[in-house]
């Protein structure tokens, strides 16, 4: 089993016979077919990605990855299931400063607390990461404007004085409690959801 990869029941009842083989590339056209091709045998193989590494860079963004500046990452798709974004020290700091999007749903991670300024990500505009196992947040994002951590495992909301642009909040079905104090430090909060929790006060409370 290659490092960083974890494994879920698999799709089919056997493994097709072709092995990897090298994806080695000539050319950009030949990179996306392997590419693709790469991925399809992953996810028929029930193998999912446990762990961001150099190889997952390269699906992402192309052979290029490590000068590439990306707005968006998208990790939640079904050939994922995260358990650390400690590989994101991979990417070079000074190139995530048009970074504006990241998904991290259906995942298992129990932090996402290296998404910070000081980790490069104080351009950050929107955070999902619903359906993972986070606890307590801790995140510093000086312009993150919408934050979605819905179906998690929530015992306290984010301290929203380190969140000062936030709009959108939404930490439905958690297991808050407690009273709504820490939320009235989001004097910009427009959109608020922490339906399904396990708050025993009243919404109005907030006023």
């Amino acid at each position: 089993m290659a490092p960083g990869y974890g494994t879920k029941p698999a799709a089919i009842s056997s493994p097709p016979a072709e092995a990897d083989g090298n994806f080695a590339l000539a050319t950009q056209g030949d990179f996306e077919a392997q590419r693709k091709r790469r991925v399809n045998l992953d996810m028929e193989r029930g193998i999912a990605i446990s762990s961001l590494t150099a190889r997952e860079f390269e699906d992402l963004f192309g052979g290029s990855w490590q000068s590439t500046r990306p707005k968006k990452i998208d990790l939640s798709g079904k050939k994922y299931m995260i358990e650390s974004l400690d590989g994101l020290q991979l990417l070079d700091k000074g190139r995530l400063n048009r970074l504006l999007f990241i998904d991290l749903s259906d995942n298992r991670l129990n932090t996402i607390d290296y998404l910070s300024n000081t980790n490069g990500f104080e351009q950050l505009v929107t955070l999902t990461a619903r359906r993972n196992l986070i606890r307590e947040p801790h995140l510093q994002l000086k312009k993150l404007m919408e934050l979605n951590l819905s179906y998690n495992m929530l015992t306290s909301p984010p301290d929203l004085s380190f969140l000062p642009l936030l709009e959108i909040l939404i930490l439905s079905n958690n297991y808050l409690s407690g009273s709504f104090q820490a939320f009235k430090m989001g004097l910009r909060i427009k959109h608020l959801d922490i339906s399904h929790n396990q708050y025993d006060c009243y919404p109005s409370e907030l006023s």
